[in-house]
This record gives C-alpha cells, sequence and structure tokens, in this order.
C-alpha cells in the first residue's frame, strides 16, 4: 500500500529506503566534462526517499513516498558543491548519486534502520567498503567518508547498501532513473 504526500516524521518509520541512481551518455565519455555541460546532455543522478511501515502479524508493510532529488554533476571546481568529478562516466554518476542521498540520510540525525538500493554493484561495494576505488578518487574517497560516518551511527542491521538490478521492473529504481 502507497500513501503519497504525508507530512510524518522520520521517526514514525520502521525504516527508509532510498533508491539511487546515475546517468551518463556513453557517447560523450572521452569529451571534456565543461564542453558537454554547456554544448551537450552533463551526467546526472537522483534518489527517492521512502519510509515503510511493516506490517503486523502477516498484514502487508505500508510504503510512503516522501520525496526525491535531481541535480546534474558539476565540474567546476570553483562551485561550492564540488565532489572532484573531473570526467564523464557512469561510475561518477552513480557516485555523487549514492554520496548526496547519503549526505542527506546523515543529515535528518535518526537511528531509523535505512537501506540504500543502486543499480551500480561497484558503487555499492565502494560505499560498503567492500572495494576500493583504483586511483582512490575524490568522489570515492567522499563517499566512504560519509558511509562510514553512517555506519557508526547505525547498527549494521540499520545500515544496508545493496544492488538491485537494473531496468529488471523494480518501479522504485526506475523512478530514480535521472
Amino acid at each position: 500500500t502507497a500513501t503519497e504526500g504525508s507530512a510524518l516524521p522520520f521517526r514514525e518509520f520502521d525504516r527508509l529506503i532510498v533508491y539511487t541512481d546515475g546517468s551518463s551518455k556513453p557517447s560523450n565519455r572521452r569529451k571534456a566534462p565543461l564542453w558537454v555541460h554547456e554544448k551537450d546532455i552533463p551526467d546526472a543522478w537522483a534518489f527517492v526517499v521512502l519510509g515503510e511501515k511493516y506490517g503486523s502479524h502477516g498484514n502487508d508493510s505500508t510504503i510512503t513516498f516522501l520525496g526525491w532529488h535531481s541535480q546534474p554533476v558539476l565540474y567546476e571546481s570553483s562551485l561550492p558543491h564540488f565532489l572532484g568529478t573531473d570526467a564523464i562516466g557512469s561510475e561518477f554518476a552513480e557516485r555523487e548519486g549514492l554520496f548526496w542521498a547519503g549526505l542527506w540520510r546523515l543529515g535528518i540525525n535518526c537511528t531509523i534502520p535505512t537501506v540504500f538500493r543502486t543499480d551500480a554493484s561497484t558503487t555499492a561495494e565502494q560505499a560498503s567498503g567492500c572495494t576500493n576505488c583504483h586511483d582512490n578518487h575524490a568522489t570515492f574517497v567522499l563517499l566512504r567518508c560519509v558511509f562510514q560516518a553512517l555506519a557508526a551511527g547505525l547498527t549494521d542491521e540499520g545500515l544496508i547498501v545493496e544492488h538491485v538490478a537494473g531496468h529488471a521492473g523494480d518501479a522504485w529504481n526506475e523512478i530514480g532513473r535521472a
């Protein structure tokens, strides 16, 4: 059951579910990011936040759409929200999406369990600390910092980062497409 438009406090939910996604045009991969930003479609990211109340005695849980956010990837180092992305590519767009979703989650400052779902398996493993980045790119370092902070405030069961198959019919994953 879905309930849309609620303004419930986060603590009223049993858990939050956050779907993230990044988008990049492969044909722009070797082009200068600032040129792409000005002349074509830049990389982008998005996340969708759901609140879940567990059902009781076999009843279905209730999912509430809480909101979403999307932005183009920033490539200009002088901008205040620049993460260090200096190339076009899905790995950067996916990392930025999960970073910003994690930072948003960190900012609500409560211990409600949270599941992050992404269709980028490498990004999920990087956020979880299960795999590294070959060059310790700034976007990787910042992603790890946010998820280490979340892990410090939540239990092992309270923070889950998992891969979901893209284009596999999961409606919430598809709505998160940038």
